[in-house]
């Protein structure tokens, strides 16, 4: 189900509205890839990550999971599969599967948040060596923005990234994963639950800051980097996220978003 839809939803779209977006969105959707004979279950369903040829047979999978669960036994079922098999799948892919699964919750419809889970399970989980963090370090009150200054100035960056690499992500995760790790390690998740507004106030603001100040220089026309506006839609669906899943600490999932975003920060910078 395309984002687009939810949103326009949301912000009061009439049926006929929608049906137009709709017929938009579904021109270049790709056809649901189903593998005849393949049967994916509780007992082998993470044999199946990082295959996207079995789109259809995980998200029956995970369709059928969902469709008998209660309403109190969903976000068990999430929390699950996520930690700690699917956590370097759901911030990858621009966070689209994060983002995904933020609408799902929020909208509380189990088909979205199906095709969430499948999504992080289909995508590959390469990053998953900056996602290895050492938090020993963590000082208490640094920002993100403050972490991402440092980052302008660390010269170990100069040669991670070129601007004439083809996919930047990767390589970022082959030259810098360490540099990353070092960073997202700075920052301080307070798992007192009174702290938790204040560290996603802090992930949404700097996502903020980031997508909007460098993107509008009136009297320049706006240009809003594609993937600064991902982090900034992936900071709202923490804000469905973390509430709702049964996590042990808020800091098994904010450094991980964190990691992803330092890492495009890199990447956009160039």
């Amino acid at each position: 189900m395309p984002h687009v839809l939810f949103s326009r939803h949301v912000l009061g779209a009439d049926d006929h509205r929608l049906d137009e977006e709709w017929d938009d969105e579904k021109s270049y959707l790709e056809k649901k890839k189903y593998k005849e004979g393949v049967k994916v279950d509780a007992s082998n369903w993470k044999s199946f990550i990082g295959k996207k040829e079995y789109y259809g047979n995980v998200l029956e999978y995970f369709d059928g999971l969902l469709a008998t669960a209660t309403p109190t036994e969903i976000p068990t079922i999430i929390t699950n599969h996520i930690f700690p098999h699917l956590l370097p799948n759901l911030v990858a892919g621009a966070v689209h599967p994060l983002i995904h699964l933020g609408f799902g919750i929020e909208f509380q419809n189990r088909e979205v948040i199906a095709e969430a889970l499948t999504e992080a399970c289909l995508h590959d989980p390469s990053t998953a060596p900056i996602l290895a963090h050492d938090n020993s370090k963590a000082i208490k009150g640094k920002t993100i923005l403050q972490i991402y200054d440092d980052i302008r100035n660390d010269r170990r960056f100069d040669d991670v990234v070129k601007f004439s690499d083809g996919n930047k992500t990767n390589s970022v995760l082959k030259n810098g994963s360490e540099i990353v790790r070092s960073y997202a390690g700075q920052f301080w998740v307070d798992d007192d639950p009174q702290n938790l507004l204040k560290t996603l106030q802090n992930i949404f603001l700097t996502s903020s800051h980031l997508a909007f100040q460098t993107g509008l220089h009136p009297p320049h026309a706006p240009k809003l980097d594609f993937f600064l506006m991902h982090l900034l839609t992936s900071s709202l669906s923490l804000r469905q996220i973390i509430p709702y899943l049964t996590i042990s600490r808020p800091s098994d999932l904010f450094p991980s978003s964190l990691c992803q975003t330092l890492m495009t920060l890199r990447v956009c910078s160039h």
